[in-house]
């Protein structure tokens, strides 16, 4: 029994069933764990996209149609899974693939009905960790599109209700048992295993009052470990076949096969130039902020109430076996990372600490549990504990399910899908095309390779990854073989060749905005702006549409707004034109502001008044820069503004901030402070 028995907020036995393993509890309860999962899936079916979405959603897409191989480090478990899924003909390939997050979040409300039952021994506490965590906002966010997440928190929710039935005095160690739960551990590695690893002191610490037997029993456990493990090898196996779709290609030895699975080749985007202890503090900040926002005001109260109450209530090793869940994919977390603090990251980040949020739901029953303890006495006895539990219950839930709703109901997002349509359907016959970033890459090749738009383009990623058009293997080149490579195929090619970003720099090119194409006519350097009305109604559409819920979404509508501006103040100015009004107009935000003010110093005569209103505005949104890289790029862009007033000292000052903020050799600010800083005296 995991609440002590002189508790005086312990949870009544009242309609509520003793669960175990093997106990006829299990069979009692069928009936109410079909009520949750039918609860949750019929939400995350109504409120899933029917199509690709941004984030990493193509790339699991198309990972999962043709069971290739996803980025590091493969998650084999999840593809291959997703792609049983994508064989029953139920709608699009990328809302099949949507519905089996869906099955694993509805799945994981299921398990966290047992294991607040187990804890609880109350029914009404189990419905509402239930149906707390299915709509808590991250979690709802990543049942609706094709992720991992959702899996790794059934995963986890397993283990820990397992790890409940082996630690309970009144019930013996079970040898087979926790032999499923090694074979469910190694299944859980082969997902997502930096999550896991995490959290996995949790589970530890729950086990810890029967550690002897889990001693034992260690031995024989290791071989259902590795057999969990197998689905790498498959991994392995099927790199070496050439499906369509595999992030680096065929892993040919031991030191690949650690690259890929290790994530190495994250290791610069973990730890970014310029994080130190400023941004870790900042991101504990967020994680609180994020952590207050998952259940709404009622359920960040409860929360906190059950937080503190739980050391009275419940025994420590189980209240340890909270904490420091929580505290894996959170503020551990945050210390081995070494992001920037700015939005991409704050997205990046922002789905991580979702088996925290699993945690989080039973201090919310608990608080409940409190507070109906507290208004039952209050009353006098005139209110029954359970018609308070029950109200206080619907108040979170409700609550929560309304406020999440705008940020999750995703069903008839499309920027994605018309962003990359726009994108296939404007380019010319029999063209070539590179991609580079996650917002091209993933919907144009899910909408390529899947649906089949423009069969007679090719695809390539500009470093080699995803596709098996690649030109070569990352993992057995470097960067000057690459890029020699690269040089080779577009001087020998004849095909339209048309990129994104990334390429060398060999000709001129077209500028179309959200690509360009090269144009062997034209000088290195030498630009030509093209204008496609389709692609400006693409723009302008965008303009007048609302800014979406989804971060994800916000940040590439911003981004795109940029390459509109870029389009808009190229044309503006090549031809002579002063129409400022039309482009404050288009450069709306942050980002595209700076374009603006970019090419305004280009002038041979700068209109240093709108310079200097346009930097005070950009000034007032400069919290919403995306990147660190645009956050230092307003003191770059000062730094001129000051020098055509004749103020080098100050304009230093601002060059030196930047660099300051962001020591990378891409940051102009290192070449604006040798060409202006005064020769060393002598």
């Amino acid at each position: 029994m995991w609440i002590e028995a002189d508790a005086p907020e312990a949870a009544p036995d009242t309609g509520a069933v003793r669960t175990g393993a093997g106990h006829p509890g299990w069979r009692r309860e069928w009936l109410h764990w079909l009520i949750v999962f039918a609860a949750a899936f019929a939400l995350y079916c109504w409120s899933t996209p029917r199509t690709v979405v941004f984030e990493d959603d193509g790339l699991f897409i198309m990972a999962s149609w043709f069971n290739g191989i996803a980025h590091p480090p493969g998650y084999p478990l999840f593809t291959f899974i997703a792609h049983l899924a994508t064989l029953i003909p139920v709608g699009s390939v990328a809302f099949r693939v949507h519905l089996t997050s869906g099955l694993f979040g509805a799945l994981s409300a299921v398990v966290m009905y047992q294991v607040a039952l187990t804890i609880f021994r109350h029914r009404v506490y189990a419905y509402t960790a239930a149906l707390c965590l299915a709509v808590s906002r991250e979690f709802w966010s990543q049942a609706v599109i094709s992720e991992v997440y959702t899996l790794n928190v059934f995963i986890l929710l397993l283990l820990v209700l397992f790890s409940l039935y082996q630690a309970d005095a009144e019930r013996p160690f079970s040898k087979r048992l926790f032999y499923g739960m090694a074979l469910l551990y190694g299944l859980g590695l082969s997902n997502h295993w930096p999550l896991l690893i995490l959290t996995s002191p949790a589970i530890l610490l729950i086990l810890w009052p029967v550690w002897r037997d889990v001693v034992k029993a260690l031995p024989r456990a290791i071989p259902f470990l590795l057999l969990g493990l197998t689905p790498y090898l498959w991994l392995v196996i099927h790199s070496n076949m050439h499906p369509v779709i595999s992030f680096y290609g065929s892993i040919k030895n031991w030191h690949q096969f650690w690259y890929m699975v290790s994530r190495q080749g994250y290791a610069r985007t973990d730890v970014d130039v310029g994080a130190n202890l400023q941004d870790k503090l900042y991101f504990a900040g967020f994680v609180l902020r994020q952590t207050a926002v998952q259940l709404g005001p009622f359920g960040v109260l409860f929360a906190l109430a059950g937080f503190f109450r739980q050391w009275r209530v419940w025994k420590p090793s189980l209240c340890l076996a909270l904490l420091f869940g929580f505290l894996g994919s959170t503020f551990i977390l945050i210390g081995l990372l070494g992001f920037n603090y700015d939005i991409l990251h704050q997205n990046v980040f922002r789905v991580y600490p979702v088996n925290a949020y699993a945690i989080m739901v039973l201090w919310v029953c608990l608080g409940i549990g409190y507070a109906s303890g507290l208004i039952e006495r209050a009353a006098g006895g005139r209110l029954a504990a359970a018609n308070v539990n029950l109200f206080l219950a619907v108040l979170v839930i409700g609550t929560a399910l309304l406020i999440n709703i705008p940020y999750n109901y995703r069903a008839k997002d499309d920027l994605a899908g018309e962003y990359g349509h726009l994108i296939l359907k404007s380019l010319k016959h029999n063209a070539v095309f590179f991609t580079s970033g996650d917002v091209d890459t993933f919907p144009l090749g899910y909408l390529h390779l899947v649906e089949g738009v423009r069969p007679d383009v090719t695809l390539y990623h500009g470093l080699g990854l995803i596709f098996d058009t690649r030109l070569v293997n990352p993992l057995t080149v470097d960067d000057k073989t690459r890029y020699q490579v690269l040089s080779d195929f577009i001087k020998k090619e004849t095909r339209p060749i048309y990129y994104i970003s990334g390429l060398p720099n060999l000709y001129g090119y077209d500028y179309y905005g959200p690509y360009s194409e090269v144009d062997k006519k034209l000088d290195p350097d030498e630009a030509d702006v093209v204008i496609d009305s389709k692609i400006i109604d693409f723009y302008n559409r965008l303009l007048k549409s609302g800014k979406p819920y989804d971060p994800w979404e916000r940040m590439v509508r911003s981004s795109m707004i940029s390459d509109y501006c870029k389009i808009a103040t190229q044309v503006n100015y090549n031809e002579g034109r002063k129409h400022t009004g039309e482009l404050v107009r288009i450069c709306r935000g942050y980002g595209p502001l700076l374009v603006l003010i970019d090419r305004l110093l280009q002038e041979k005569q700068p209109d240093r008044k709108l310079i200097g209103n346009l930097l005070q505005k950009a000034g007032r949104l400069r919290h919403r820069a995306q990147t660190t890289r645009d956050f230092i790029t307003y003191d770059n862009l000062y730094g001129r503004f000051l020098l055509l007033q004749g103020r080098t000292h100050e304009a230093l000052q601002h060059f030196r901030k930047a660099v300051r903020k962001w020591p990378d050799a891409e940051n102009p600010g290192y070449r604006l402070i040798r060409e202006h800083s005064p020769p060393p005296p002598g």
